[in-house]
């Protein structure tokens, strides 16, 4: 599931959507990649045009950002299984 804007700028917004806590109640038995949480870090750090400026869909930079996380993600389960 990815993030919307709302969910990667939320610690920054002044009131915080009813939402917030539902992935981790959605999520239990579940594996997931937090792509929520990596976006977040990622706009600490500074990055910009994660998502497109009028709107709420990730940017091309935002999918390659996405990308490198699966690849990141799946390389790592996939050398857990073969080792």
């Amino acid at each position: 599931m990815l993030p919307d804007k709302l969910t990667v700028y939320y610690y920054w917004l002044s009131s915080k959507p009813a939402y917030s806590g539902i992935i981790e109640r959605l999520s239990k038995g579940v594996t997931l990649v937090r792509v929520d949480s990596f976006l977040q870090e990622k706009v600490k750090e500074g990055i910009k045009d994660v998502y497109m400026p009028n709107d709420t869909h990730t940017s091309s930079h935002g999918n390659d950002l996405i990308a490198q996380l699966l690849v990141s993600k799946l390389n790592g389960q996939y050398s857990e299984i073969n080792n």
